[in-house]
């Protein structure tokens, strides 16, 4: 049982001597580089825990670098205390699962995306105001606000659901900032979901979809990227399309395991999340890439709408 789970686990004598120590404790300390667990003091680790026989909960515990999370609590024959146990996991492993689940790493891109833009047209605008262009002005702040018009109104009139609006207007922003272009498919239409829920598993596919595309899109001689999402009789399919270089066969074989990428390190996670929140929605995936021509995902999902709810 011990072995089995994901915490460290530390048991200690009243001197801080570790009496047990389970795998995943010593797989902490080494990469904190002890090679050795015994050569640590760790009653400094449980020290106020010994002294007062009081648990110590939710603690941050930096070692070497690395920051665990720990909970200790006291051993006690007859009332006296005899040691202590601490549980405890990798801060950055969690803080990272937390944004990946929760969306959160998805949602600030697309506001980050967004005030970058934002602020490049503000410094034209400043820039022609000290030139005194102002025809010219007139002209550029005329063309922002129809594009602007014309985008947010087609997203807000298809895209129901404001938060789902907000996050692929925010990824449009993002895919000009790094030269490419995000299409929105005129048949498009999403009404509001039933379960709010589905709004951060949405965000979470389509947001890992498009980010992959969008990558694969950059040095391609299309830098198109259209997404389409249509509801029908209680079923969403999404399309993402790209017209990047493609998946070779083998990579489709391990690209949804988590940790498996062909990219940088700490990559992996994002196709992993993708068929995680397919399964538990009963969802359903194909892929259609050909090696130079680009790579189409689509995807089946069960949806109920707001309306069918309250039918």
């Amino acid at each position: 049982m011990l072995e089995s789970v994901r915490e460290g686990i530390l048991a200690v004598d009243s001197e801080g001597k570790v009496t047990l120590a389970n795998a995943e404790a010593i797989r902490l300390f080494n990469q904190a580089g002890f090679s050795d667990i015994n050569e640590m003091d760790l009653k400094e680790f449980a020290k106020n825990v010994l002294e007062t026989g009081h648990s110590e909960l939710d603690l941050e515990y930096d070692l070497r670098g690395i920051t665990l999370l720990s909970n200790t609590v006291p051993l006690k024959v007859d009332g006296k205390i005899v040691g202590a146990i601490s549980t405890f996991r990798d801060k950055t492993d969690l803080k990272q699962l937390a944004e990946e689940l929760s969306g959160v790493k998805v949602y600030a891109e697309a506001l980050r995306a967004q005030t970058h833009e934002f602020m490049n047209k503000i410094h034209v605008i400043l820039g022609m105001i000290h030139l005194k262009s102002y025809d010219q002005l007139a002209t550029y702040v005329s063309q922002i606000a129809n594009r602007y018009q014309m985008e947010v109104g087609s997203i807000v009139r298809n895209i129901k659901d404001p938060v789902l609006a907000g996050f692929i207007l925010g990824k449009m922003s993002y895919a000009r900032e790094i030269g490419c272009e995000l299409e929105l498919a005129e048949e498009c239409f999403l009404p509001r979901p039933a379960d709010s829920e589905m709004v951060h598993d949405l965000v979470a596919i389509i947001g890992n979809l498009l980010d992959n595309a969008l990558e694969a899109t950059m040095n391609a001689e299309d830098k198109r990227v259209e997404l389409n999402l249509v509801y029908d009789e209680g079923e969403l399919l999404i399309e993402i399309i790209d017209r990047g270089p493609g998946i070779p066969e083998k990579i489709k074989e391990q690209m949804f395991i988590k940790g498996y990428s062909t990219k940088a390190k700490n990559r992996g996670v994002g196709l992993f999340l993708v068929k995680k929140c397919l399964d538990q929605r009963s969802g359903q995936l194909e892929i259609y890439s050909q090696e130079g021509k680009g790579t189409m995902f689509r995807i089946y999902l069960p949806y109920e709408t707001m309306e069918e709810k309250h039918d």
